[in-house]
């Protein structure tokens, strides 16, 4: 009997310890106090701003507020916020309803448009149109949570598995956005850049240089004449400036050259003749960038697009696209004429092959049809000896 009581008792000791020790262990915090108290200070430590507004975006407009049972294999749970379920909380099936959450969200935009009036007038109207997430911003945003819950599990240890690991394979059929994008085509770009000298003269050796260079907009605008080298004919692509008006490193982080075109550079130097005459009259030093504004200051390409492209699509009969448009444009001609996808993932500093490729499959130029007619057949010369040589 007292043995009994002893086990008995030394079990309700081994009990309270135990109880004491997860009492006095403290409750991990929710994604979203992980998220502002840790992972967002490291953050700005090792991305560029921009990078930071994207997982900004990210967390506050689509992972924090996205509801989602809380016992994910009952149809009868209650739904809470991802930001409020706790790390340890978070199984591999509430990252497969996020996932289903997300390529089912509504998002909406409100597009201004501006018809013309048979008496010659405009009018501007808002259009509010609604969408689906696309296939790359699904990744984007799943990255950045796969990012901060690594970093839980890798630098502070809070949680032994990352549960959002490899999600990228249930967003499959979501839509690509790369479908709808839309180049000038050969005929379009003399069409497009001669509305443009009646328009906007000023900005043919901008708009040159995007099509004949495959820049992104921003890179445009952060070209300084030092970036140019006449001499050897190339640009060097070392910094983009963004809408935000900073200077920032290109996309990827890496800098490249891209050549110039004989075109491009005839646009270039009578450009900056024009640009040392006006300010030489004015008394004033001339800015270092490429296409400053009048302020002596890179152009929000935002402001170009609205009020230059946009402009110049509509004089020249052409149809409304993203200025990004230039950019493929570039792409798409070089491809179409037969030059190599390796010399255009160069020139645009895609991060890989498989970038331009998925891309731009559609336009890479080949000849299938005489490749497949090399091959040999039983009535050609090489069968024929093949034959012969068995017996």
């Amino acid at each position: 009997m007292d043995e009994f009581f002893l086990a008995n008792a030394a079990t309700r000791e081994a009990a309270a310890v135990a109880k004491a020790a997860t009492e006095s262990t403290p409750a991990l915090p929710t994604l979203k106090e992980y998220y502002s108290r840790r992972f967002e200070k490291r953050l700005r430590l090792k991305v560029r701003p921009s990078t930071l507004e994207i997982y900004e975006n990210a967390f506050e407009n689509h992972l924090f507020p996205a509801l989602l049972p809380v016992n994910p294999y009952s149809e009868d749970s209650p739904l809470r916020p991802l930001g409020e379920f706790r790390l340890d909380e978070l199984k591999r099936s509430h990252m497969t309803a996020l996932v289903e959450s997300l390529m089912n969200k509504k998002m909406s935009r409100v597009l201004n448009l501006i018809e013309e009036n048979a008496d010659g007038t405009t009018t501007k109207t808002k259009k509010p149109v609604e969408f689906k997430l696309s296939r790359p911003s699904l990744r984007i945003i799943l990255s950045a949570l796969t990012t901060c819950l690594t970093n839980a599990q890798r630098e502070d240890g809070l949680i032994p598995t990352n549960p959002a690991l490899a999600l990228g394979q249930f967003t499959v059929n979501a839509k690509n956005r790369h479908e709808g994008i839309d180049p000038l085509t050969l005929e379009e770009v003399p069409v497009f850049l001669q509305a443009l000298r009646q328009v906007a003269p000023g900005f043919v050796p901008m708009f040159t240089v995007l099509i004949h260079c495959g820049l992104r907009s921003g890179e445009a605008a952060g070209l300084t004449w030092g970036d140019v080298d006449f001499k050897n004919r190339y640009l060097y692509i070392r910094q983009t400036w963004t809408p935000a008006g900073r200077l920032e490193k290109p996309k990827n982080g890496k800098e490249r050259k891209v050549d110039l075109s004989d075109a491009a550079i005839a646009s270039l130097e009578a450009h900056r003749v024009k640009l040392q005459k006006g300010y030489l009259k004015e008394g004033e030093a001339m800015p270092d960038w490429v296409f400053p504004n009048s302020d002596g200051k890179p152009f929000n390409m935002t402001n170009v697009r609205n009020r230059v492209f946009h402009v110049v699509l509509k004089k020249a009969g052409l149809h409304r696209r993203p200025l990004h448009s230039t950019r493929h444009t570039f792409a798409t001609l070089l491809l179409n004429q037969g030059e190599f996808p390796v010399y255009v993932k160069e020139q645009m500093g895609h991060s890989s092959i498989k970038v331009t490729v998925d891309t731009y499959g559609k336009w890479i130029r080949t000849d299938d049809r005489r490749a497949v007619n090399k091959l040999p057949s039983i009535d050609s010369k090489v069968a024929a000896t093949a034959a012969a040589a068995t017996f």
